[in-house]
């Protein structure tokens, strides 16, 4: 069996995209949440320094739904960091017996990566949040 995810891989990075065929990471990971896991996130507007990013992602009224967990499981946001700073955020899936990240960057689009490959490819600083009402 295939998994939901596969149909997305490739799906190309684009400021500003909200789907289904293009996507940004906040409008990749509202998608995400809304089709497969039934949780609307609002729109946000994404500012283009990474300082203002960080700190719309910890301010933003919509974080009060979510808690922070230790560990991730499947349909869990991360929040990531590059050069220390958390400005990008992506989606935890289990799939074929692993778990990883699904995330779409420029210039790669939309990826599946382990949480090796993540280190790998410079993300790190990763924080996990579970929606408050996910079982």
């Amino acid at each position: 069996m295939t998994h939901w995810a596969t149909s997305l891989i490739g799906k190309p990075w684009v400021y500003g995209g909200r789907g289904p065929d293009a996507f940004d990471c906040w409008g990749f990971v509202q998608y995400v949440q809304r089709i497969q896991y039934g949780v609307n996130l609002p729109e946000v507007i994404v500012p283009d320094s990474w300082p203002a990013v960080r700190k719309l992602l910890e301010t933003h009224e919509e974080h009060r739904h979510w808690d922070k967990v230790p560990q991730p499981m499947d349909g869990d946001i991360v929040m990531m960091a590059r050069n220390k700073v958390p400005a990008h955020v992506g989606v935890v899936i289990e799939a074929n017996g692993s778990k990883g990240i699904l995330h779409c960057f420029d210039p790669s689009g939309v990826v599946y990566q382990t949480f090796p490959a993540l280190r790998t490819s410079g993300w790190g600083g990763l924080t996990f949040y579970r929606h408050a009402h996910a079982g």
